[in-house]
């Protein structure tokens, strides 16, 4: 009995000293000294304030607000419309038909044909992670594709959405929490052909850095870090550029849409391709500006920031924010943003999470050039 104690626990010591080499450890990030913000939390609305922390946020030319909300362990329902005040089921429980219902969202993107685009990521591959499309007019599904083992392998876990505006190209990112096999998806939703691209490249892999926010190091359990690999994509204001961020890195990358599209391209070419921009925070989020530049949310300075192509940073606003992101531009020019809270609920259970809350959802205008 005492060599089978014994066996046991030099086995269980070596899966925890695996664990730990493979997604612990880490040095603290080297956040970057960011400029005064000019404005604080104060200056923000506070438009919503949820159950469970919002992980996505679309806000429509009409004024209309849709979340993707963190429900993993609950019977609530991941993708709500904020309506007088209250979050209501999308599409309405009373009008669905089958197959409407989401086991999760992660991401929401909105193109110019009125249509809603939803990323349900399969918690971490264990069931297919999946592509749906709605009619803003009407709630119908439009468009549904879920993604094979090939494209979003067990382990995976997609993370960032991106579409064009007449809603044929679709980017994914896979951010692989568990497999660490980061990547880019395109997709084309009128063939329904995609491909995965840039796996494990330098611009999609995460740096060995563990952040601390608001006091507590990001490493849970002691044994897993928050260090996703790349987790947010945007194409940029003229269609021209998808851009992508990794959290733990301390760039922006960016890649001409016509050579993301263009599948005669190795993926070493794609990978030389790819341009990056210095002097990114520890981020969370990625939303590509009018002319040019990117906004960010800062983790752990608390800011929320403009940074553009030469790595020159401007910071918008600061004060107790909590985890923002969710980064999003309202056709009013508002930017909204939420607490995702993830300092607060990651690693916790369903009934933690929830006397953890309301969790809020902010707007402010953006800054006059």
């Amino acid at each position: 009995m005492t060599r089978i104690a014994t066996a046991s626990f030099v086995v269980t010591l070596i899966i925890i000293t695996a664990i730990k080499v493979i997604y612990g450890g880490g040095t603290t990030f080297p956040e970057p000294e960011l400029p005064r913000a000019a404005r604080t939390l104060d200056a923000a609305e506070r438009v919503a304030s949820l159950p469970r922390p919002v992980l996505a946020i679309a806000a429509t030319r009409g004024g209309r607000l849709f979340f993707g909300l963190h429900v993993r362990g609950t019977l609530s329902q991941p993708l709500v419309e904020w309506i007088n005040g209250e979050a209501r089921p999308y599409p309405p429980l009373d009008k669905r038909v089958e197959g409407d219902a989401l086991r999760t969202v992660s991401a929401l993107a909105l193109d110019d044909e009125g249509r809603l685009w939803v990323l349900d990521h399969g918690e971490h591959g264990l069931f297919p992670a999946r592509l749906v499309a709605f009619n803003l007019s009407n709630g119908a599904r439009v468009h549904d594709f879920a993604l094979p083992r090939s494209l979003a392998p067990r382990g995976s876990y997609m993370a960032g959405l991106a579409v064009t505006g007449d809603g044929r190209t679709v980017v994914m990112a896979d951010a692989s929490y568990i497999a660490r096999h980061p990547a880019l998806v395109v997709y084309d939703s009128q063939l329904r052909e995609a491909r995965r691209v840039l796996e494990r490249d330098a611009s999609t892999l995460s740096e060995r850095h563990t952040p601390r926010v608001n006091g507590r190091r990001m490493e849970m359990f002691g044994l897993v870090s928050v260090r996703p690999g790349v987790d947010a994509v945007a194409i940029s204001d003229d269609g021209q550029w998808l851009n992508w961020a990794v959290p733990s890195q301390q760039g922006i990358a960016r890649l001409m849409l016509r050579d993301l599209r263009n599948k005669t391209l190795t993926e070493g070419q794609l990978s030389r391709r790819v341009d990056i921009s210095r002097g990114k925070p520890f981020s969370e989020g990625l939303l590509a500006l009018p002319g040019g530049g990117w906004a960010i949310a800062a983790p752990i300075s608390q800011k929320i920031v403009r940074v553009d192509v030469r790595g020159q940073a401007e910071t918008w606003m600061a004060g107790t924010l909590g985890w923002p992101g969710a980064l999003t531009l309202g056709h009013d020019g508002q930017l909204y943003w939420s607490d995702k809270a993830v300092d607060r609920t990651a690693g916790r259970l369903p009934l933690q999470v929830s006397q953890s809350g309301p969790y809020p959802v902010y707007r402010i205008a953006l800054p006059t050039p």
